[in-house]
């Protein structure tokens, strides 16, 4: 769990919310291409999210997937 911030504007104001993100990697040393994966409507899922960055990191990338439900108790 990476611990990250999320924040917007709101109005003339910024609200933030503490979310988290798991790093998925390839075995492979040294720079790596990587994507960014968010989380749909329904949240982080094995079938969708994980799946994906594990395939990512099985082909030499690495992906990192943002969970901006379960921190903030929603399901």
């Amino acid at each position: 769990d990476i611990p990250l911030v999320s924040k917007w504007p709101r109005g003339k104001a910024t609200q933030s919310d503490d979310i988290t993100a798991d790093l998925f990697r390839s075995t492979r040393e040294g720079r790596l291409p990587a994507a960014v994966i968010v989380n749909s409507s329904g949240g982080v899922t094995a079938h969708t999210e994980l799946f994906y960055a594990r395939l990512l990191a099985s082909h030499g990338m690495a992906a990192l997937v943002v969970d901006s439900f379960t921190p903030r108790g929603i399901r």
